[in-house]
């Protein structure tokens, strides 16, 4: 009986209906524990690809963008297509600037500015991106609405519309010339065209190079 060192499969899913999808997932899972050998699955399905994967490799055009965990391809892309290409709805990407700001520095647009972890402003100082633009990217789910005590910096954004999906519900902001979403929870009530106070969790901010779309750290 052979005993290959790898199995190729290639995109083995993609014709089946959305349960037995599910169904054929947890088979394959288990089938890579059970004989404790290389799968290498093609897919263009990220949801396959993050719950199934124990390293991922992101392509485009031919080219690798990046090969690492599902939990830093999503964290911590590589790229802006990276960061694109990974998670429903997408990352936001909001154009700024670095500015020095109370001994620190912060990434600051015309209506706001968050203070920069610590472990980052080594690399934004380095890389000469001070008083300099830069694109910073931040997951939906790191965006908030403003509370009495909440951490952060608020800013009015305008509810373009909401979409209710399933468990979530993802609001899409306009601030100015900027877009962004938002993912809450279903049972969060926003009105269309509303204007309502925001924030951004400054420990989950990406940065990206405005011109190669590399990250930034």
């Amino acid at each position: 009986m052979r005993q290959p060192q790898a199995f190729l499969m290639d995109e083995p899913l993609s014709n089946l209906d959305a349960k037995l999808r599910v169904q054929m997932r947890e088979e394959i899972i288990n089938l890579h524990r059970r004989l404790e050998t290389t799968f290498i699955y093609v897919t263009h399905d990220q949801v396959e690809a993050m719950t199934m994967g124990t390293r991922i490799c992101v392509m485009k055009d031919g080219l690798i963008q990046q090969v690492d965990t599902p939990e830093n391809i999503y964290n911590l892309p590589a790229n802006q297509f990276v960061a694109s290409f990974i998670g429903s709805p997408p990352m936001n990407f909001i154009p700024g600037k670095i500015v020095v700001r109370g001994g620190g520095l912060a990434f600051g647009t015309k209506r706001f500015a968050l203070p920069i972890r610590k472990s980052l402003e080594a690399a934004l100082d380095a890389g000469k991106f001070v008083d300099r633009s830069i694109v910073m990217g931040i997951r939906p789910e790191h965006v908030a609405l403003y509370r009495d005590g909440a951490q952060g910096t608020p800013f009015t954004a305008k509810v373009r519309f909401s979409e209710l999906v399933g468990a979530d519900r993802y609001v899409h902001f306009g601030a100015g010339d900027y877009r962004f979403t938002m993912r809450i929870a279903s049972y969060e009530r926003v009105e269309d065209n509303s204007e309502l106070e925001v924030v951004l969790h400054p420990e989950h901010m990406n940065f990206f190079h405005p011109d190669t779309g590399t990250a930034v750290r």
